[in-house]
C-alpha cells in the first residue's frame, strides 16, 4: 500500500504496480507544489524509511519530483 499527503494535508491517488521480480513501483500525480510524505508498508508494515519526504515543484509546464 502506498499514500500520499500534500503540502495541504490532502491526499493524492497513488498506483502501486507490481514488476512481477519482487519489486513494487508507486506513482502519483502531484497537484500541490512543496513537500509530500510518501507512506509505503508491505504486509500491513512500513517499509525501512517510510514515510518519505518528495520535494515537488513546477517547473514551466512539467511537475519534478525528488526525494530526499
Amino acid at each position: 500500500m502506498a499514500a500520499v499527503e500534500n503540502p495541504s494535508g490532502a491526499l493524492t491517488d497513488t498506483m502501486v504496480k507490481d514488476n512481477g521480480d519482487g519489486t513494487y513501483s508507486v506513482s502519483y500525480t502531484p497537484f500541490e507544489e512543496g513537500i509530500h510524505k510518501l507512506s509505503v508498508s508491505f504486509g500491513g508494515d512500513d517499509i525501512s524509511g517510510s514515510p518519505f519526504k518528495v520535494s515537488t515543484f513546477h517547473f514551466r509546464q512539467f511537475s519534478i519530483c525528488n526525494f530526499f
